[in-house]
């Protein structure tokens, strides 16, 4: 956000506006990471660091998915 700025450290500041437009999507691209790691870890029954198929079989009927 402040990089290339020629600007004493002391006189820089974001307004809001530039704050949400600049975190949002890198934001978005954490919390995606998290839920998609959260996913993994709720499939990985064994915490054995894969996913069978048994294991997802067990969470998607257990969790009435439809996979096809």
């Amino acid at each position: 956000m402040f990089r290339g700025c020629h600007v004493p450290d002391h006189e820089l500041h974001v307004t809001r506006d530039e704050f949400v437009s600049v975190m949002t999507p890198r934001l978005a691209r954490t919390d995606l990471l998290e839920n998609v790691r959260r996913l993994f870890k709720a499939l990985d029954l064994k915490a054995e660091g894969f996913i069978s198929l048994r294991s997802f079989q067990q969470v998607s009927d257990k969790n009435h998915l439809l996979v096809s």
